[in-house]
């Protein structure tokens, strides 16, 4: 059986694991009351049902009705829906269900998790609904004006995750700075607009949390790297154009830069036969890279796949290349800079007249990273 095949059946899996079994019903209420009083539960403390602890299955949903089907939440989670989840409610909002082996998971589960959608597996059919109630508690949304709240939320959405991909940590006042620098003073939203868009945002599930003023990361790795970028708050952050900036809002989305270029060209000359390993491999390499890891996990993905070389030269030729990538790569510790370009901003700060110091290797760097002179630049 092929991969893709092999990952078609796990999908399905999937998507049957969170479908209701049984016969499809369009009705909230109904839908409601197929659910385990545990799923019930769920959604009611989603929602800050009070009392929810203390109540039976038909008391949860008849509370869980009135929420659900309030314009307002409806209007909320549409605004904060992510651009593939609101293409498949748009599908969803203009039929009573919906039949499709190609939906997946990632398309339909935040609104799921608000109710606001539901999927059924009968007779070996997958089916999903919007129930009608929340279509419509949707109709009665002005459009309009709901559209231009729904814009201004997507674009404050991008900008939160442009800066937690590129710099891990940053304060809703530097994301609002980098905003307003890309925006005319016409076209602008206000601080009170922005910090709106940004609270319903943190009402749905994200790649960070908010904490102390800050959107991080999921991705900080404890609270050691958190406070290493905490205590780099004077740092300033690489910020690009509007067009590349928002790039980086994408989570998989990295610069493919010459060095990967190299790199693979290089890989895929020595090891020709494996040219889907090599693509592999490179895609782990920026990504060990990018996590700012020790060579160690670069080699240890090279011996996982079985890629060997024939020589030394072979290998230091390998090892090169890879600290070319890692140089030019885009760090958190440096917001966002690449070691090269980090190392280049700090020369350019420091006086002409002052003489030159001799770092040792143990030294703190002084590209301001808080890391030794040995595990940093030096490399």
């Amino acid at each position: 059986m092929s991969m893709s095949m092999n990952l078609a059946k796990e999908l399905e899996k999937l998507n049957i694991r969170h479908a209701i079994k049984g016969e499809v019903t369009t009705e909230l209420k109904d839908i409601l009351l197929k659910l385990t009083k545990e799923r019930l539960s769920e959604l009611a403390s989603s929602y800050n049902v009070p009392g929810r602890s203390k109540m039976n299955k038909s008391a949860l949903a008849d509370a869980l009705m009135e929420r659900i089907t309030d314009a307002n939440e409806v209007s909320i989670a549409l605004r904060v829906a992510r651009q593939k989840d609101w293409e498949l409610a748009q599908r969803l909002l203009q039929v009573p269900y919906l039949h499709d082996d190609g939906i997946v998971p990632g398309q339909y589960v935040a609104l799921m998790n608000r109710g606001m959608l539901f999927s059924f597996y009968s007779d070996e059919k997958l089916t999903y609904l919007i129930p009608s109630e929340v279509q419509a508690a949707y109709r009665q949304l002005p459009f309009s004006e709901f559209m231009e709240s729904r814009d201004r939320c997507q674009l404050v959405s991008q900008y939160v995750d442009a800066c937690v991909n590129l710099y891990g940590v940053c304060s809703i006042g530097t994301v609002y700075e980098i905003y307003l620098a890309q925006h005319t003073s016409a076209e602008s939203m206000t601080p009170e607009e922005f910090a709106r868009s940004a609270k319903l945002l943190m009402s749905e599930q994200q790649a960070w949390f908010y904490e102390g003023g800050k959107f991080i990361s999921e991705g900080v790795d404890g609270e050691e790297e958190l406070k290493m970028l905490l205590d780099g708050i004077d740092k300033p952050h690489y910020i690009p154009d509007k067009e590349r900036f928002l790039k980086y809002a994408d989570d998989l989305y990295y610069d493919w830069t010459l060095q990967l270029e190299n790199l693979k060209t290089y890989l895929t000359k020595t090891f020709p036969k494996h040219a889907s390993l090599v693509d592999d491999l490179v895609d782990e390499i920026q990504l060990v890279c990018s996590m700012d890891a020790s060579l160690d996990e670069v080699i240890y993905e090279l011996e996982r796949r079985g890629l060997e070389f024939n020589t030394e030269a072979q290998f230091e030729r390998f090892i090169k290349l890879v600290i070319d990538v890692k140089n030019n790569t885009r760090l958190w510790a440096n917001r966002g800079y690449t070691p090269n370009e980090f190392s280049q901003l700090f020369s350019k700060q420091q006086p002409t007249s002052a003489p030159s110091v001799k770092v040792g290797r143990n030294d703190p760097c002084p590209c301001g990273s808080g890391k030794k002179f040995k595990k940093c630049c030096m490399q």
